[in-house]
């Protein structure tokens, strides 16, 4: 409870202060880190589903600035109340951008079709296949 009887840090936070989102981040990082490479259970649709985390390092990476950047937002940054415990606030804006990705996600693959093939056009090469060329190159040596 980063801001639990520090009014002045809230308020540094709430005014976008560098010590004070630095604080944030020092005291947050690794509960988003580890929601993130542990996943979580959510609801959509009237489903229960599961992310099941981040295995790619780089991918968990830029998720985590994604979320640091919008824990930042002056909307988030003044939307905290001060009251509840920021713990939660924090982790739900990570869960928000990741269930926010997945949906964009799944929109992109919908939009390309059922299959890796639909939705993608085939391009035919102008170049002979290559056993083509070789038989190609050959002749050409035999002639010259």
């Amino acid at each position: 409870m980063i801001f639990a009887g520090n009014r002045p840090l809230l308020e540094a936070y709430r005014r976008g202060e560098r010590h004070a989102l630095t604080a944030v981040y020092h005291e947050y990082v690794a509960s988003v880190v580890d929601v993130l490479t542990h996943g979580f259970q959510f609801e959509s649709g009237g489903r229960t589903l599961r992310f099941a985390g981040f295995s790619d390092p780089l991918e968990l990476e830029g998720c985590v600035q994604d979320i640091f950047v919008a824990v930042f937002s002056q909307s988030a940054r003044h939307g905290y109340d001060g009251l509840r415990p920021f713990a939660p606030y924090v982790l739900q804006i990570a869960r928000n951008r990741v269930i926010d990705e997945l949906r964009r996600r799944r929109a992109a693959v919908a939009r390309m079709g059922a299959g890796p093939e639909e939705g993608a056009t085939d391009v035919a090469s102008t170049e002979p296949p290559p056993d083509e060329q070789v038989d190609r190159e050959q002749a050409r040596r035999l002639v010259s």
